[in-house]
């Protein structure tokens, strides 16, 4: 309520906008429970069922949210709060209930459930070690909207509005860039821990240029719509005008977005997750902020100055990102990955090639020391030691207290 009042919404809209929040925070929680959950199965290798079961979510979502809308009389905020928790509730269950029923957790299930992950220490300073750094980047992330959002609230009540809708857009430029990110990630770190910083370093340099590439197409079909956009969200035309005014800048803002965000996961992928977070922590406290107070106190200028410092932030993420990967050495980012996967008792990844060759001499070992029986549950579950060692400095402390 306090916030919206500074802001210079009127009493009304704080009021609306405390009603709703009391019950929303209790979705993001469980939206917070839900994505750690894909997390895991997207580790696991089953991506497509998460990205199917979000699209379906986000479907139902929206049906039921515009058939309150529009059917409902006098339709409340805190209404569409509890259409949201209540869809993210059911598909909650859903999943788990779809995913044991499928087996995908069987493998991992005697090691999430019958031990103690805390004593392994090692496993847990790694868990921790990544977990971290991830948090306080996304927590940074936010935090800098919020504080552009107080800056935002001297120019007027217009202005706020204006940058939360343009905060939507921007949340679709990120889900966008974020799956190349997270590819990337993946992508570099499977050739890092296999011992091969060659094809780590062109994965890198690839999955930059793909990504940039883009980037330039989603702002080109931007540009194309861009004098369309503010009517899809209201119908105030000083928030249309307002909006029409950033599309150059927001343009221009997805390009170095992209550019930052694929290198911080590359140099995620690396171990170097702390590197990474301090470089974002710095160009947000350094130069994002201080621009955009300095613009808005002192300059006294509008809105698209908010947006130019977010731009040019983007920009020195992703430079000295860019740098720290040119004058990276492969080579020993890669021992120092797998160092850290033997200390954890983890097995490196191997190819096809290798893994018919564990397999055929698996079986045969132990067809000659045991009954077939036994060497068919000695090989499931090697099997499934096989699929849970999967590529990534993300999911390497998790698979550890797998292990």
């Amino acid at each position: 309520y306090d916030a919206m009042i500074w802001w210079d919404f009127t009493d009304e809209v704080a009021e609306m906008g405390q009603a709703y929040a009391r019950v929303a925070v209790f979705g993001l929680v469980l939206e917070g429970w839900g994505e750690a959950y894909h997390g895991l199965l997207e580790v696991m290798g089953h991506e497509n069922y998460v990205m199917f079961a979000g699209i379906g979510e986000s479907v139902v979502d929206a049906i039921l949210i515009s058939l309150n809308i529009i059917y409902v009389p006098n339709a409340q905020l805190t209404t569409i709060a509890w259409i949201e928790i209540e869809i993210g509730v059911i598909f909650l269950i859903f999943n788990i209930c779809f995913t044991i029923r499928k087996g995908w957790m069987r493998p991992y299930a005697k090691a999430m459930f019958g031990s103690i992950a805390a004593k392994n220490h090692m496993a847990l300073t790694t868990v921790v070690s990544t977990a971290i750094p991830l948090a306080f980047g996304t927590l940074l992330s936010s935090g800098e909207w919020e504080v552009l959002t107080i800056f935002a609230g001297h120019m007027g009540p217009a202005e706020v509005a204006t940058l939360a809708i343009l905060g939507n857009i921007w949340d679709t430029f990120e889900a966008v860039t974020e799956g190349m990110g997270d590819a990337a990630e993946i992508r570099c770190a499977y050739h890092l821990g296999k011992g091969d910083p060659k094809m780590a370093r062109i994965s890198s340099h690839k999955s930059i240029f793909f990504g940039m590439a883009f980037a330039l197409i989603v702002t080109s079909i931007f540009f194309l719509i861009g004098d369309r956009i503010g009517g899809w969200f209201t119908n105030d035309r000083t928030l249309q005008r307002l909006i029409l005014e950033l599309v150059p800048l927001v343009g221009i803002g997805n390009i170095t977005m992209a550019a930052g965000m694929i290198c911080w996961a590359v140099v995620g992928s690396q171990g170097r997750y702390q590197l990474a977070t301090f470089v974002a922590a710095a160009s947000s406290l350094l130069v994002t902020i201080p621009l955009g107070a300095f613009f808005t106190y002192g300059l006294n200028l509008n809105l698209q100055s908010l947006v130019a410092a977010l731009v040019i932030g983007d920009s020195t993420v992703a430079t000295i990102l860019s740098y720290v990967l040119i004058r990276s050495k492969w080579e020993d980012l890669s021992d120092q990955v797998r160092e850290a996967n033997a200390i954890t008792g983890e097995i490196d990844s191997s190819d096809s090639e290798d893994d018919d060759d564990d397999s055929s001499s698996s079986s045969s070992d132990s067809s000659t020391s045991s009954s077939s029986d036994s060497s068919s549950s000695t090989n499931s579950e090697s099997n499934a030691l096989d699929r849970s060692n999967l590529p990534g400095t993300v999911g390497l402390g998790l698979l550890a207290v797998n292990k």
